[in-house]
């Protein structure tokens, strides 16, 4: 069976939906972090930790579709990075 490969238009419109979730998702994470609502904080930082994850997966997907074009890796790993560290230390 042959997979399609996705358009770039379709690859930068999920990007782009990701990164508005991200941006979200990480606003309301440091807030209820702040708020000292650990167990609604932890919730948000697994939303986050699976959009970061979602667009790391579509970044992958770019790169290797569309190697002329590529998407910057680090500008996603260190904020799940980040995202994770916190979220372990939210569970100490």
């Amino acid at each position: 069976m042959h997979d399609e490969i996705p358009d770039k238009t379709q690859i930068l419109l999920a990007y782009t939906q990701a990164g508005q979730a991200v941006a979200s998702l990480a606003f309301q994470s440091d807030a209820l972090r702040n708020q000292g609502n650990l167990p609604a904080a932890r919730q948000a930082y697994d939303q986050l930790i699976s959009v970061l994850k979602q667009q790391l997966q579509i970044a992958l997907l770019n790169n290797h579709d569309y190697p002329d074009s590529p998407y910057d890796l680090p500008p996603i790993v260190e904020p799940l990075l980040n995202a994770m560290q916190t979220q372990a230390d939210l569970c100490d």
